[in-house]
């Protein structure tokens, strides 16, 4: 059976999930072992490493063949000359991709999240956003509006996270910039309605007519007065960019919501093509 080691460090959020959805994935097709410990000795070798965002590059010789699989905004300036050493990174959008490739070999694979469906929890009309604790959500943008929770997912056990996403209405994703961007994804297959940013990675990967965009006023590298794109964050992350939405116009989607399709079961197909897509990769090693 195929060894393959995953290396992330636990961050009980985004890093944690994708460990874990790689894992379950991968876990009938090989013996998966997760190392979050870098500095451990004991640290077995493997067939294929996969490592999660973060690495030390004395790692990669426990692997026959490394991958990165990260995201690309929390990159550090001075690994781009460290991408090179796998040998493969992947990108979750076509616009990472573009700017990698100069830098390393890097593959384009679409991600995939979980399914957060849950039928048994009584409908409200109350809206949802999930600021997680991330600097790049905007959520900055949402205060005010009225009838809207702005929660902390990382706060929540499963159940009660399941349960604000399923009973909410409506959900508000105006990121600056994902990379993936897991609550967009859960809350489509929660089947609700989502008014979100049109950044590269969604804009990619789901038909419009499932849900509502938000369009891009502006785009930039640095602007006062947010956290993620202090000037000083410029030169130090890589990919880092920020995507900006007007408020005045999602103010104006959330009075009148954009018909749109039912999301769920086209969102929980695009995760399975990108599931198989993935698994076939990994075999072909």
């Amino acid at each position: 059976m195929v060894k393959i080691n995953i290396y992330y460090t636990d961050n009980g959020v985004g890093v944690s999930s994708e460990a874990k959805l790689t894992s379950d994935l991968l876990k009938e097709y090989c013996q998966c072992n997760f190392v979050t410990q870098f500095n451990n000795v004991l640290i077995p070798k493997s067939d294929i490493g996969i490592f999660i965002q973060s690495w030390e590059s004395s790692l990669l010789e426990n692997n026959k063949i490394n991958i990165l699989s990260c995201c690309e905004e929390w990159l550090l300036s001075f690994q781009k000359d460290q991408l090179k050493d796998f040998d493969y990174v992947l990108c979750r959008s076509k616009y990472a991709q573009n700017i990698l490739s100069k830098y390393c070999n890097a593959v384009l694979f679409y991600s995939w999240s979980s399914d957060m469906f849950n039928s048994g929890f009584a409908r409200s009309n109350q809206m949802l956003h999930l600021k997680g604790r991330s600097i790049q959500k905007n959520t900055e943008i949402l205060y005010g509006i009225e009838n809207l929770n702005i929660l902390s997912g990382a706060n929540l056990s499963l159940r009660n996270l399941q349960e604000q996403m399923n009973k909410s209405s409506m959900h508000l994703c105006p990121s600056l910039y994902e990379s993936h961007g897991h609550y967009f994804y859960e809350a489509l297959s929660c089947d609700k309605h989502v008014i979100c940013s049109r950044i590269p990675v969604w804009e990619e990967t789901i038909d419009p007519v499932y849900v509502d965009f938000l369009e891009i006023t502006e785009q930039c590298l640095y602007k006062e007065g947010y956290e993620f794109l202090k000037e000083s964050f410029a030169e130090y992350y890589l990919c880092r960019r920020g995507f900006f939405v007007d408020r005045n116009q999602l103010i104006e989607k959330i009075k009148y919501p954009k018909k749109i399709k039912s999301p769920r079961n086209y969102v929980l197909d695009l995760f399975e093509t990108n599931k198989r897509k993935f698994l076939t990769f990994i075999k072909s090693l």
